[in-house]
């Protein structure tokens, strides 16, 4: 249909159904004017759960004959519920470019549309901002309503809820994952990262499939839908839980991170027999650069290395990584092998997917997922482990439990409790997988072991006995990486 006004354009809008309008720019000296027009009429009338409405500014007429394929869709509003596509023609440069211009003025007129119920299940556990519930409303807008259920922020930003949504008959659906993110280059990562490393090589089975009929952007926020992995009663498992919970045995546990390494190096083969550059720049990407954000963490690892004299004393103003290189061997800062990693490998990104009687991995949180250190995902996963498992432990004597970590093939004969002896198991796992399948040496996966665990400390977000264990096993690895 060819737009004429805006009492007609509220009527098609009504119909509830997905449409296209044509925007012909008209004459050369009132196209601009046309479409800045439009641009002021749809703003005013579309909602986020209107219909789906393909817009198509036309410079030829009524249809188009050709559209630029290196022009992107983008939105009237804050979301992309409007797919918008601008038509070509070389003597209209400076309209098109009048309407990239207005892309970025409009936003919600800050009046939540009616249709759409929005709950929470219980008191949010972090502020949730408005135009979060406008994208919500637009993701699902074929529904009646949703309860949202404890949404959480972790130290990236972004807000990690489950929905709970109701069909228009008041029936319950299954429950969805839900990413909000503050940041629109992180959950294009994200996407990205999930579509390239997973749904390229990877079975559905091991990980959520992306609902892109929800993905919607916003002027400050953008949200990413996926299926969610559950039991039948509804509960959610993750590595981390099974550690802790004495429903699962130690041999359990350690078969389980068995398939799940088993699976990734399945998927993604073997590493490149490429040398990896400064095992500091690599696992301290985000706290050595010279950017207020990167200073911040970095001002905070300068402070633990004060107390802890990790590195020497670095009060003279030595940066930090001059002080990482003097304490360590240029050599053993060196990585052998790349390949491509989950990135974030820690105990709540694996959950425990039951398929019958058997036990599947699978994978969450794509955000770091790329080509990077070969063992990236094992010392982040270990790390993990110590820092947030180990120090839950009472009465544990860590010392002893260090040393008794062992890269090579040997039975546990420890008499502590069957959660150490889980945490035990499933780190010897790892460290045994990093000789036998990445060709690392014992002395490269303890440095980047270390590097990791103080990337975690950088954030300075760790509760006091997380991060006095963080800080006791960052002491353990550099005294014995400085005297082996």
């Amino acid at each position: 249909m060819v737009v004429e006004s805006e009492e007609e354009f509220r009527r098609e809008i009504a119909t509830g159904e997905t449409f296209c309008i044509i925007v012909p720019f008209g004459g050369k000296q009132e196209g601009g004017d046309n479409a800045r027009e439009f641009i002021n009429m749809a703003w005013r009338v579309l909602q986020p759960e209107d219909a789906d409405v393909k817009i198509i500014y036309s410079t030829e007429g009524e249809t188009p004959e050709r559209l630029p394929h290196n022009l992107d869709p983008w939105p009237v509003k804050a979301n992309d519920n409007y797919s918008i596509r601008l038509g070509y023609d070389t003597q209209w440069k400076d309209t098109i470019l009048q309407l990239e211009a207005l892309k970025g003025r409009y936003s919600f007129s800050g009046h939540l549309a009616h249709g759409l119920q929005i709950e929470f299940a219980g008191h949010p556990h972090v502020a949730f901002p408005t135009e979060a519930e406008f994208l919500l409303r637009a993701a699902f807008k074929d529904m009646s309503r949703i309860i949202i259920e404890f949404p959480r922020q972790g130290f990236s930003g972004s807000i990690a809820c489950i929905v709970q949504p109701f069909d228009k008959s008041s029936r319950r659906c299954k429950r969805v994952f839900v990413k909000i993110y503050p940041d629109q280059d992180k959950c294009d990562s994200e996407l990205n990262n999930l579509l390239q490393y997973f749904e390229r090589y990877f079975s559905t089975m091991h990980y959520p499939p992306i609902q892109h009929f929800r993905r919607y952007r916003g002027t400050a926020y953008s949200i990413l839908v996926t299926e969610l992995v559950e039991s039948l009663n509804g509960k959610i498992v993750t590595f981390k839980q099974m550690v802790e919970s004495p429903k699962y045995s130690p041999n359990e546990v350690k078969k389980f991170i068995s398939n799940a390494l088993s699976v990734m190096d399945s998927a993604w083969g073997r590493p490149k027999q490429e040398r990896v550059p400064n095992l500091a720049d690599v696992y301290l990407s985000k706290v050595l650069p010279d950017e207020p954000k990167a200073r911040e963490r970095r001002r905070k690892l300068e402070s633990e290395n004060r107390c802890n004299r990790w590195f020497g004393d670095i009060a003279d103003g030595v940066p930090l990584e001059e002080q990482i290189n003097k304490s360590l061997t240029a050599s053993s800062l060196e990585g052998t092998q790349l390949r491509i990693c989950h990135g974030d490998f820690h105990g709540d990104n694996l959950l425990v997917k039951s398929v019958g009687n058997t036990r599947m991995p699978y994978f969450i949180d794509f955000s770091h997922s790329g080509e990077t250190h070969s063992i990236k995902d094992l010392v982040t996963l270990e790390s993990d482990l110590i820092i947030r498992c180990l120090s839950a432990i009472k009465a544990i004597k860590l010392e002893a439990f260090f040393e008794s970590l062992s890269f090579q093939q040997k039975s546990s004969k420890r008499s502590e409790s069957i959660r150490v002896k889980k945490l035990w198991g499933v780190i010897n796992t790892l460290r045994r997988s990093a000789i036998a399948v990445y060709k690392v040496s014992e002395s490269e996966y303890e440095v980047a072991a270390l590097l990791k665990t103080l990337e975690i400390l950088s954030y300075g977000q760790l509760p006091p006995s997380q991060r006095q264990m963080a800080t006791a096993y960052i002491s353990y690895l550099c005294t014995k990486l400085r005297h082996p």
